[in-house]
């Protein structure tokens, strides 16, 4: 490495720069360093390992994914049984109520790919019977 001015210079003439904030996973305490990149590194969905899962029953309280799940997975695959369910993805500032929010009905799935959606998500049943959600929760697998 040779010293231009105040940057470094690697033996290909890049010139590194230091990064104002910190890359990698924040709940894995993972810090990724990429060496020319010249472009995006694509993350498929044969990229993601799927390890946990729940059934959660949505009534009419609003719900959130289950706290240790939710805060050691990066993604989230969400099936809706037995009946209709609305869902907002600000819900921890509003919650969702039977007729405000986004529709999941019996059969649909939702994805959640960033860990602030699992954060966030509420869940409130949207007619008179309890909903069940199936939650399979996953995170990107690097090789």
């Amino acid at each position: 490495m040779v010293q231009v001015d105040t940057l470094t210079q690697d033996s290909f003439g890049d010139v590194n720069h230091k990064l104002d904030f910190m890359v990698g996973n924040r709940s894995h305490g993972q810090l990724v360093q990429i060496a020319r990149a010249t472009e995006a590194i694509p993350v498929h969905d044969e990229d993601i390992y799927y390890d946990a899962f729940e059934s959660i029953t949505v009534s009419t309280t609003s719900v959130a994914l289950t706290a240790n799940l939710r805060n050691t997975h990066t993604h989230a695959f969400i099936t809706a049984e037995t009946a209709p369910v609305r869902w907002r993805p600000d819900g921890a500032i509003t919650a969702p109520t039977a007729t405000v929010g986004h529709l999941l009905d019996v059969g649909d799935v939702l994805e959640l790919r960033v860990i602030d959606q699992l954060e966030q998500i509420r869940f409130i049943r949207r007619d008179g019977a309890d909903g069940i959600l199936m939650v399979s929760y996953g995170n990107r697998r690097i090789s």
